[in-house]
């Protein structure tokens, strides 16, 4: 964690959009002095200002990157910030912004039913937020949601690459298909078909329970690499069984 002045900023390696939501302007004043000159991970914090639930919704629906989003939670209503956290999180299925909520009024809304009921990551009272409570909150937010970015980003590769081995597997299957339709010898036909049911049956088994892994969010790079070698050990086979007969 470093603090640079205003000159570095122009040499930064980019941003983390933090929203500042709340309607008194001393919290965003506040917020900017404290956090102006914040850099992490060779990026700056870029503050945004909101004050209300309308204006946050629409910036919400055009702009989806924020590393971190400080709510009060009594605005305009006594649960806009609540109100505000089931947008993000249910209407935008935005999971991977990290929520702090801020309240000036802890009696208004109880700790333990907002944290129970509500995907946030933090609740604070304003009074509790001290510059060195607040750059420590930021910084452990930004790093969460880096760290999830990182493996969305990992598990849109896995994706990617299954989906990559599915349309190679297809193109070989349609191949084998082929080949068999091909064959004049009807006896041989039957064979060959009755030896390319179980391997081809584990093909379809394997790339189900790769699929299945995927969506389970249970997968490493180490398990996805081996399945892969294994389903192609299994084509290979095919192949050569096709080719014999032919």
């Amino acid at each position: 964690m470093n603090f640079v002045n205003k000159k570095k900023k122009e040499v930064s390696g980019g941003f983390w959009n933090i929203l500042v939501v709340d309607d008194e302007e001393e919290v965003h004043s506040i917020t900017k002095i404290v956090l102006r000159n914040l850099e992490f991970e060779n990026k700056i914090v870029k503050i945004y200002d909101t004050y209300n639930i309308e204006d946050t919704k629409k910036l919400l629906n055009e702009k989806k990157d924020f590393a971190l989003i400080f709510l009060d939670i009594v605005m305009e209503t006594d649960d806009a910030g609540l109100i505000l956290t089931k947008f993000i999180r249910e209407e935008l299925n935005n999971h991977t912004s990290r929520i702090i909520l801020r309240t000036g009024q802890p009696g208004t809304a109880p700790e333990q039913k907002i944290v129970v009921d509500y995907d946030i990551n933090d609740y604070k009272e304003k009074t509790e937020l001290t510059a060195t409570k607040l750059t420590t909150s930021v910084i452990s937010s930004i790093r969460t949601y880096n760290e999830l970015m990182t493996i969305k980003e990992h598990e849109k590769k896995l994706e990617s690459d299954v989906k990559e081995i599915t349309d190679k597997l297809n193109e070989k299957n349609n191949l084998i298909h082929n080949k068999i339709m091909n064959l004049n010898n009807k006896e041989l036909i039957s064979e060959i078909s009755e030896q390319l049911k179980v391997p081809l049956e584990n093909v379809k088994y394997e790339i189900n329970n790769l699929i299945l892994k995927i969506e389970s969010k249970e997968i490493s790079e180490d398990y996805f690499k081996q399945k892969v070698t294994d389903i192609y050990s299994i084509i290979e086979k095919l192949s050569a069984t096709i080719d014999n007969a032919g």
